[in-house]
């Protein structure tokens, strides 16, 4: 990302190969921006109003023309008041110009991290990254108390969505990561263990649990990171994630 728009990258898109997955599966897609690793350019461009201008614009109008619903920020992170203020003018600015024409802003956020009202206000959802949190990454005891700090800010339940992760991390070795899928193969785990071979990781039923509990919460559901990681089997976790909805009558 820069101050202008990222053209280059944007076209390299398979764009009808998204466009067919919207229509087949009747989905929303956004365009997503940020990251760990790729949110070097928040900076610069969120922090000139001329610069936040020209690239919503640019991304608006590239919605419109390729059937996009939307966009999804992903700033890993802003690094002090002042980002976090150019970040939010970001998200209002987004929205002002994105909701007249129907398409949706999402923000992606780290358990700790928080935003100012007027964005709460602003985005249609937020997705709440609940992982990455200590030795055993992703705990239902941490991920409630994430919740619970994210509403005291100001963050309304019904546009909050609880981040589970399909992958493990090395309980003594947090930079040490594995896929979900590759512990299933080379630890056969039980559906209702979460540590294997030294990794903590969220299987099947922790998975069926976090997923009620989104939903007894009033959440606007769950999100993943991510879907490359998840077996293609009986053990596949997003199979997991669709049976508790379709159990509370919910479409997605």
């Amino acid at each position: 990302m820069t101050g202008g728009f990222p053209e280059a990258g944007i076209a390299a898109l398979p764009v009808a190969r998204f466009q067919a997955i919207k229509r087949k599966h009747d989905v929303r897609i956004h365009l997503c921006f940020g990251g760990w690793g790729r949110s070097n350019g928040f900076s610069e461009m969120t922090s000139n109003v001329e610069k936040r201008r020209r690239f919503i614009d640019a991304l608006l109008q590239w919605c419109l023309n390729n059937g996009f619903d939307g966009a999804d920020y992903d700033w890993e992170f802003p690094a002090n008041r002042e980002e976090h203020s150019a970040y939010s003018k970001l998200l209002r600015e987004t929205a002002a110009a994105f909701h007249p024409h129907g398409l949706r802003v999402a923000v992606a956020l780290g358990h700790t991290r928080q935003l100012d009202q007027a964005a709460y206000d602003a985005v249609n959802a937020i997705h709440l990254m609940t992982y990455d949190m200590g030795a055993r990454h992703a705990t239902e005891r941490a991920a409630a108390a994430a919740l619970r700090r994210l509403v005291r800010s100001g963050a309304l339940k019904e546009k909050i969505v609880l981040g589970v992760p399909f992958y493990g991390r090395k309980m003594d070795d947090r930079d040490a990561a594995m896929a979900y899928n590759n512990i299933v193969s080379q630890f056969a785990p039980r559906p209702d263990e979460d540590e294997a071979g030294g990794f903590y990781f969220n299987n099947i039923e922790t998975i069926r649990r976090k997923t009620r509990y989104a939903l007894e919460q009033g959440l606007a559901g769950v999100m993943i990171w991510e879907l490359s990681m998840d077996a293609d089997d009986e053990t596949s976790l997003l199979r997991a994630v669709q049976e508790e909805h379709r159990k509370r009558g919910m479409a997605r």
